[in-house]
């Protein structure tokens, strides 16, 4: 490894201790060579911050059968900071991933009052109503097979409306695709009922 490359290295462990320092209510800060940022949310989701595009930015990642397994939907705009990737200066690399942080935690704040978890069970619980009960067998099955990328319940059913109709009875009002809480409060419930009730 060359010097230049140790100093980058450097850099970037540097860069994880002041992020540590400033998110002390995240789950874990740790470095990963050969240089990446590590945000642990919570247990389940894991931000890692890197170099590899014109801009640092972070790739989520979700707990899924003991192993974080990329998450593949759209990068939130959060999660894209405006410092080059060519940064040298260990405190504009945290300043930039702590406040992509913030930031993305505020827009995936559950609705006030509402559990994902709760939302789960409505949803499952709507979808049960919908569906024969060899049919629901058949969604966890398929889900086994699925993996984390798809639910085999919108092969028997548009499940997006038994999600919108739990919600409904929860948080009391149509759900807001435009809102950041709103659509956070909606996958987080459906990764919880995905992993919990619809995957054998």
């Amino acid at each position: 490894m060359t010097t230049d490359n140790n100093a980058i290295l450097r850099v970037w462990a540097d860069a994880t201790d002041y992020v540590r320092d400033a998110l002390t209510d995240v789950h874990a800060v740790e470095f990963e060579w050969p240089g990446n940022i590590d945000v642990y949310i919570d247990a389940d989701t894991l931000l890692t911050y890197g170099s590899v595009n014109e801009t640092i930015n972070a790739n989520i990642s979700r707990l899924v059968d003991g192993t974080f397994q990329p998450d593949e939907s759209a990068l939130p705009d959060s999660l894209v900071t405006d410092l080059s990737s060519e940064c040298t200066d260990p405190y504009a690399i945290a300043d930039a991933i702590i406040d992509s942080v913030r930031l993305w935690r505020e827009s995936h704040r559950p609705v006030a009052g509402v559990d994902p978890a709760r939302l789960a069970q409505a949803f499952v619980d709507d979808l049960r109503a919908n569906v024969s009960a060899d049919q629901f067998e058949e969604i966890r099955q398929r889900n086994v097979m699925y993996g984390n990328h798809a639910c085999a319940s919108h092969d028997f059913i548009d499940a997006n409306e038994c999600m919108a109709a739990a919600f409904r009875l929860l948080v009391g009002r149509e759900s807001n695709p435009a809102s950041d809480a709103d659509s956070a409060l909606w996958n987080a419930a459906w990764h919880i009922a995905k992993r919990d009730y619809l995957t054998a």
